[in-house]
């Protein structure tokens, strides 16, 4: 799907595609949130399961196609050929220092629903 959307950014347009996704980003943190918030640990729901399995696929594709290959994008156009190499750079760092911070609350151990209410706040 990223490569689908590499493609999309000239056919719909940057803002589109950013807006869109943030707004179904949102949707799918709020689907992965809520069967952890109504049922308990031990007593399960197969439902609320598929829920939370279907805001997770729903969350790659829609990340696949908008905020993963956007701003690499508008990085590459916005920065002059001077700094275009320091800028990816530091752009890259940036992007995996983010990528760890939400790996550190999203970790295994974590037994809350909190982390994806945060996400879909921001996003």
């Amino acid at each position: 799907f990223t490569l689908l959307g590499s493609f999309l950014v000239d056919k719909i347009g940057r803002k589109i595609l950013l807006v869109t996704g943030a707004v179904v980003l949102a949707i799918s943190n709020i689907l992965i949130a809520i069967p952890d918030m109504l049922t308990d640990r031990q007593q399960r729901n197969s439902n609320f399961s598929y829920m939370a399995l279907s805001g997770f696929v729903l969350f790659m594709i829609a990340y696949s196609l908008s905020w993963g290959p956007v701003p690499w994008v508008i990085m590459a156009e916005m920065n002059p050929q001077s700094v275009r190499g320091f800028a990816s750079g530091l752009a890259r760092a940036l992007n995996w220092l983010m990528a760890g911070v939400i790996l550190y609350f999203d970790r295994p151990d974590n037994r809350s629903s909190a982390p994806y209410w945060v996400f879909a706040g921001f996003m």
